[in-house]
C-alpha cells in the first residue's frame, strides 16, 4: 500500500474535496481533478494490461469519460471505485474488440517491459532492480495470469479498496469479489511457483511487483498481511469446483464448527426474511421454442435484487445473460430507481421501457425469499420443474441453493443464493457515453407518475378523490398525495 491508514484516510479526503469542486463545473477544476488522478489511474491500468502503449490509450479514454459522467457519480466518497469500474469496462472492451492474445512470456516480453518502464522512471535505483532476475520472474509471473486477476490484486493490495468497492469497480457481488481475490492469489503462487519461487514469497512479490509498476513519483509501495486475507468461509467458497471443494462443501455458505475436538463444516446461518434487504444468484434457463424435451439452456442469467424497504417492498434488479457456460456476456437488464433498461449486446443499444422485464415463457418470477406454501401453489398452477433440486435452509425457510440436471451444456449446474452481500451503488447505470440510448417510454412514464380520480358512494356517502400513481421508485417518494 501506498501509505498507512492515517495518511491514505487523510489523501481521500482530499479527493472527496477535489470531486466535489470539480462537479460544481469549474473548468479549472475539472482539469486539476483529471491531472491529479491520471497518475494513479494510469498505474492501475498498466498492472492489469502491461502494456504501455495501451494504458495511455485507455487512461485518455477513462479521463474523457469521467469528465463527461461525473455528475452521474452520486456518493463523491466512491470516485475511485467508479473511475475503476469505467476503467475495467474499457479494458474489457478492448480485448473483446481485438481478440488479442497476450505476447509471448519469458525473455522477449520482459525486455519489452523494460523499455517501457524506461519512459516512466529514470532512478538509478529502479534501473537496477528492473535488472534483477527476480524482478523478470514476478513480472512475467503476474503476465501469465489473467488480467481479471491482476485487476482485483491491484484494487486491493496497492489501492487499499474495501471488498465493497472492489465489487463495485469489478461489477459483482462482495461475495464474488473476495472469492475472485483468493483465486488471484492462488493463481500467483502457482505461477511463481513455475518461476521457481517460494509460495511464502508472496508478500514481497506483490510489493516488487508494485514497485515495478508504480508511478515515477511514488516513493513507496508495500503490501500488508492483513490486505491479502480473504477469511476461512471465503477459501471454502472458492475451492467448490475442485475436488477438495466437492469433497468437502455441501453448501454455498459455510462455516467452521468444533465437534469432540474435530473441525467440521457447516452451513453459515441465514438472515429471517424481515432482514432480507439483497439477493444474488445465477441460474439457467431453458430454451422454451425448443420444445418440452429439449435440455438446449437459454442461458445462465446472473441476477442482483436490492429491496431498500424489505424483501416485500420496491425492488430493484440487475440481471446479466451469458452463454450456458458463462464465459460470454451477451444482453443485460438493470431496474432501479429511474426506470427499466435494457441492453442490446447484438446492436449495441439501450431500450428504456414501460415495463419491467418478464420471462417470455410467462412464468411468474420466483424468489429465494419466496414462502414454501407460495411455492407450492406456484408449481400446482404452473407445474413444477422437474430435474431441479432445491435445498431449503431449516431456519428461516430460505433457499440456500439449488442443483439443475436439465441441460447437457451445463451438468449439474449448482445455483448458490447469497443474502445482503449488494448495495444500491451497483444499481446505478454505468454504461459508455457512446452507446444510443432509445427511450420507447410514453409520457405518463418518461414523467414516471400519473393521475387518478375517485368518484362515487360508500355506504350511501358520496366520495370524491384525486391523487397520483408513481410508475417509478424515485418518483415515488416524492408524489403528493390527493
Amino acid at each position: 500500500m501506498y501509505q498507512t491508514n492515517d495518511i491514505f484516510m487523510e489523501q481521500e479526503l482530499i479527493w472527496t474535496e477535489l470531486v466535489r469542486q470539480a462537479q460544481k463545473g469549474r473548468k479549472e477544476d475539472i482539469n486539476k481533478l483529471a491531472r491529479e488522478a491520471e497518475g494513479r489511474l494510469c498505474a492501475y491500468i498498466y498492472r492489469v494490461t502491461l502494456n504501455y502503449d495501451l494504458t495511455q490509450d485507455i487512461s485518455q479514454e477513462v479521463l474523457l469519460q469521467m469528465i463527461k459522467s461525473l455528475n452521474h457519480l452520486k456518493s463523491v466518497e466512491s470516485f475511485w471505485p467508479w473511475l475503476y469500474r469505467i476503467a475495467q469496462s474499457k479494458i474489457q472492451q478492448h480485448y473483446k474488440a481485438k481478440a488479442k492474445k497476450s505476447p509471448a512470456y519469458g525473455d522477449a516480453f520482459y525486455k519489452n517491459f523494460l523499455s517501457q518502464r524506461a519512459k516512466y522512471h529514470q532512478e538509478d535505483g529502479l534501473r537496477q532492480l528492473l535488472q534483477k532476475e527476480l524482478s523478470k520472474k514476478v513480472v512475467v509471473a503476474m503476465k501469465q495470469m489473467k488480467q481479471q486477476y491482476r485487476a482485483v490484486l491491484s484494487l486491493r493490495c496497492f489501492e487499499q479498496l474495501s471488498y465493497s468497492e472492489i465489487a463495485v469497480a469489478m461489477e459483482c457481488s462482495e461475495v464474488r469479489a473476495r472469492v475472485l481475490f483468493y483465486r488471484a492469489k492462488q493463481a500467483l503462487k502457482k505461477q511463481l511457483t513455475h518461476q521457481g519461487l517460494k509460495k511464502g514469497l508472496l508478500l514481497m512479490c506483490l510489493g516488487l511487483f508494485g514497485r515495478l509498476t508504480a508511478p515515477a513519483r511514488t516513493a513507496t509501495v508495500t503490501v500488508t498481511a492483513n490486505s491479502v486475507k480473504v477469511g476461512v468461509i471465503t477459501a471454502v467458497i472458492a475451492t467448490a469446483g475442485t475436488k477438495l471443494g466437492i469433497a468437502t462443501v455441501t453448501a454455498a455458505a459455510v462455516g467452521l464448527a468444533t465437534v469432540g475436538g474435530i473441525s467440521v463444516l457447516s452451513e453459515a446461518p441465514l438472515p429471517n426474511r424481515s432482514e432480507v434487504k439483497s439477493i444474488n444468484y445465477t441460474t439457467q434457463l431453458r430454451d422454451t421454442s425448443q420444445g418440452p424435451t429439449s435440455s438446449l439452456s437459454k442461458g445462465a442469467y446472473e441476477q442482483w435484487y436490492y429491496c431498500p424497504d424489505g424483501i416485500d417492498g420496491s425492488m430493484f434488479m440487475r440481471m446479466q445473460r451469458w452463454d450456458a457456460k458463462q464465459t460470454n456476456q451477451l444482453c443485460a437488464w438493470l431496474q432501479n430507481g429511474e426506470g427499466n433498461y435494457y441492453y442490446e449486446s447484438e446492436g449495441q443499444k439501450i431500450y428504456i421501457n414501460n415495463y419491467r422485464v418478464f420471462w417470455s415463457s410467462l412464468r411468474v418470477r420466483r424468489l429465494p425469499t419466496d414462502t414454501a406454501d407460495f411455492t407450492s401453489f406456484l408449481s400446482e398452477i404452473e407445474g413444477d420443474l422437474s430435474g431441479v433440486e432445491y435445498i431449503r435452509d431449516s431456519q428461516t425457510g430460505l433457499l440456500r441453493s439449488a442443483l439443475d440436471d436439465r441441460f447437457v451444456e451445463a451438468r449439474n449446474f449448482r445455483t448458490d443464493y447469497n443474502y445482503n452481500t449488494l448495495n444500491e451503488r451497483l444499481f446505478e447505470y454505468d454504461w459508455s457515453e457512446y452507446i444510443p440510448v432509445i427511450d420507447e417510454r410514453d409520457q405518463m412514464h418518461k414523467r414516471g407518475w400519473t393521475y387518478f380520480r375517485i368518484n362515487g358512494e360508500i355506504n350511501n356517502q358520496t366520495i370524491r378523490a384525486a391523487g397520483q400513481i408513481p410508475f417509478v421508485y424515485n418518483v415515488s417518494k416524492n408524489t403528493r398525495r390527493g
